[in-house]
């Protein structure tokens, strides 16, 4: 690998535009140039992979006291005893630009490759959590996009991309996968691993339920159901979904519309001919509460409703008039009187 390749595409401002903004003229020109010059192909897409680290931007730059140190020998000696006076000044701090920034990269390239060495080395275990009641949102350093639905947690290595592109997802998230056709996205959960190149689907996979999911929204994703007796293997197309069962082994695709299933992500909560468990289970991991409910079995429900950002308080008193309860809110704790 050419360390001085790496650094003339980081010293590039067009290469830089491009990687962080995907423009299409400079997508065009950054194509071409890469079909001309195949030979640096590994330096093309490291130099991408560290402008999209999340470190790149702290660990490339020096101390302000290093670059000082390093313009001071240069003036030293090239014998220029009062820059400041001269119009030599400013070639000098010029050059000092180049080597401070050409040291600074370097630097990031010889720590990243002695962390990373063969088979992932010593990068570290990052876990992201959304806990119950809250949604977060996460950019990763190869530019895609989680967001995680409450009770829910992320856990990937760090640096990010360099290796593999890997995560393991317990409870529900929604992806937006930059495209790499050399790393495919794995997400990896219990019994379950979703596999894409670049696209967007949300998965669910709470270790407490019953049932996993995964939604297509677009691109193509393949999907891999497992445990110690089954495997099924599937491809989904955009607006399918994939359910899997635990505890009947039971696998169901279907069209469906997505937007019915992902609007956690726009704090949109929805219902859909869903039972009363299924409710009692969705708004306590939605809202952070326990409830309880008495008379359980009196009857079944199938309840349908749509809330846009709305309180516990306005949610519950919907739902009451639907299917006939009475409740009362105390701190954490709800209590649902079925009628």
């Amino acid at each position: 690998m050419s360390q001085n390749q790496i650094l003339a595409l980081l010293a590039d401002e067009r290469f830089v535009k491009w990687v962080k903004s995907d423009d299409p003229a400079l997508k065009e020109y950054w194509s071409e140039w890469l079909r001309e010059h195949p030979e640096f192909e590994t330096e093309f897409k490291k130099a991408q992979q560290l402008i999209r680290s999340a470190h790149y931007q702290e660990t490339y730059r020096l101390h302000e006291s290093e670059s000082s140190q390093i313009l001071e020998s240069i003036e030293g000696q090239l014998n220029v005893t009062n820059p400041r006076r001269s119009y030599v000044k400013y070639w000098i701090r010029g050059v000092a630009a180049v080597l401070i920034l050409a040291f600074g990269v370097t630097y990031y390239i010889n720590y990243n490759n002695e962390d990373l060495v063969a088979g992932g080395g010593q990068s570290e275990l990052v876990e992201k959590t959304a806990a119950i009641g809250s949604k977060v949102t996460i950019t990763l350093s190869d530019g895609s996009t989680v967001k995680l639905n409450s009770g829910s947690k992320l856990s990937y290595h760090s640096p990010f991309g360099l290796e593999n592109r890997d995560v393991e997802l317990d409870g529900e998230a929604f992806f937006e996968v930059t495209k790499d056709p050399d790393k495919p996205f794995i997400v990896r959960s219990k019994s379950l691993k979703t596999e894409v190149l670049g696209t967007s689907f949300n998965v669910r996979a709470y270790r407490d339920d019953g049932d996993l999911d995964v939604v297509l929204v677009t691109g193509l994703v393949k999907v891999d159901f497992f445990d110690e007796e089954t495997r099924v293997e599937k491809i989904l197309n955009p607006n399918e979904m994939i359910s899997y069962s635990k505890t009947t082994k039971e696998v169901k695709i279907r069209r469906i519309e997505p937007e019915a299933f992902i609007c956690w992500k726009d704090q949109v909560l929805n219902f859909t001919d869903e039972s009363l468990p299924e409710v009692i289970h969705k708004l306590e991991r939605w809202y952070g509460v326990k409830i309880t409910v008495s008379n359980p079995q009196k009857r079944e429900w199938e309840y349908t409703g749509r809330f846009d950002k709305k309180s516990l308080e306005h949610v519950l008193l919907r739902m009451s008039f639907a299917e006939k309860f009475t409740y009362s809110i105390n701190k954490d704790n709800v209590t649902i009187k079925l009628k």
